[in-house]
């Protein structure tokens, strides 16, 4: 039986920090993604590997939008986001 480790101080201070700047790219950038409806879409939440070698972003859209399909864009956009966000973090 494996137990699962709660995430660090720092794990959780660098997910939320990455959760706040591409919510900031959301809200202030002028990303041009066609499709997608950045005032809309919402990051939810970030999980951070224990290494901090990968993190999962949560996303979720408010209707009248389809969460998949933006799901979708921003994964076929997702060089922008980590080019930004290298930049800003």
């Amino acid at each position: 039986m494996t137990q699962k480790k709660e995430p660090s101080q720092r794990q959780l201070r660098v997910a939320e920090e990455i959760q706040h700047v591409l919510g900031r790219m959301l809200i202030e950038d002028n990303l041009f993604i066609a499709g997608l409806k950045p005032s809309y879409t919402m990051i939810t939440g970030v999980k951070i590997a224990p290494d901090m070698s990968h993190a999962s972003i949560l996303v979720r859209a408010i209707p009248p939008v389809d969460t998949d399909e933006q799901v979708a864009l921003l994964n076929e956009n997702k060089g922008k986001f980590r080019y930004r966000l290298g930049k800003a973090v």
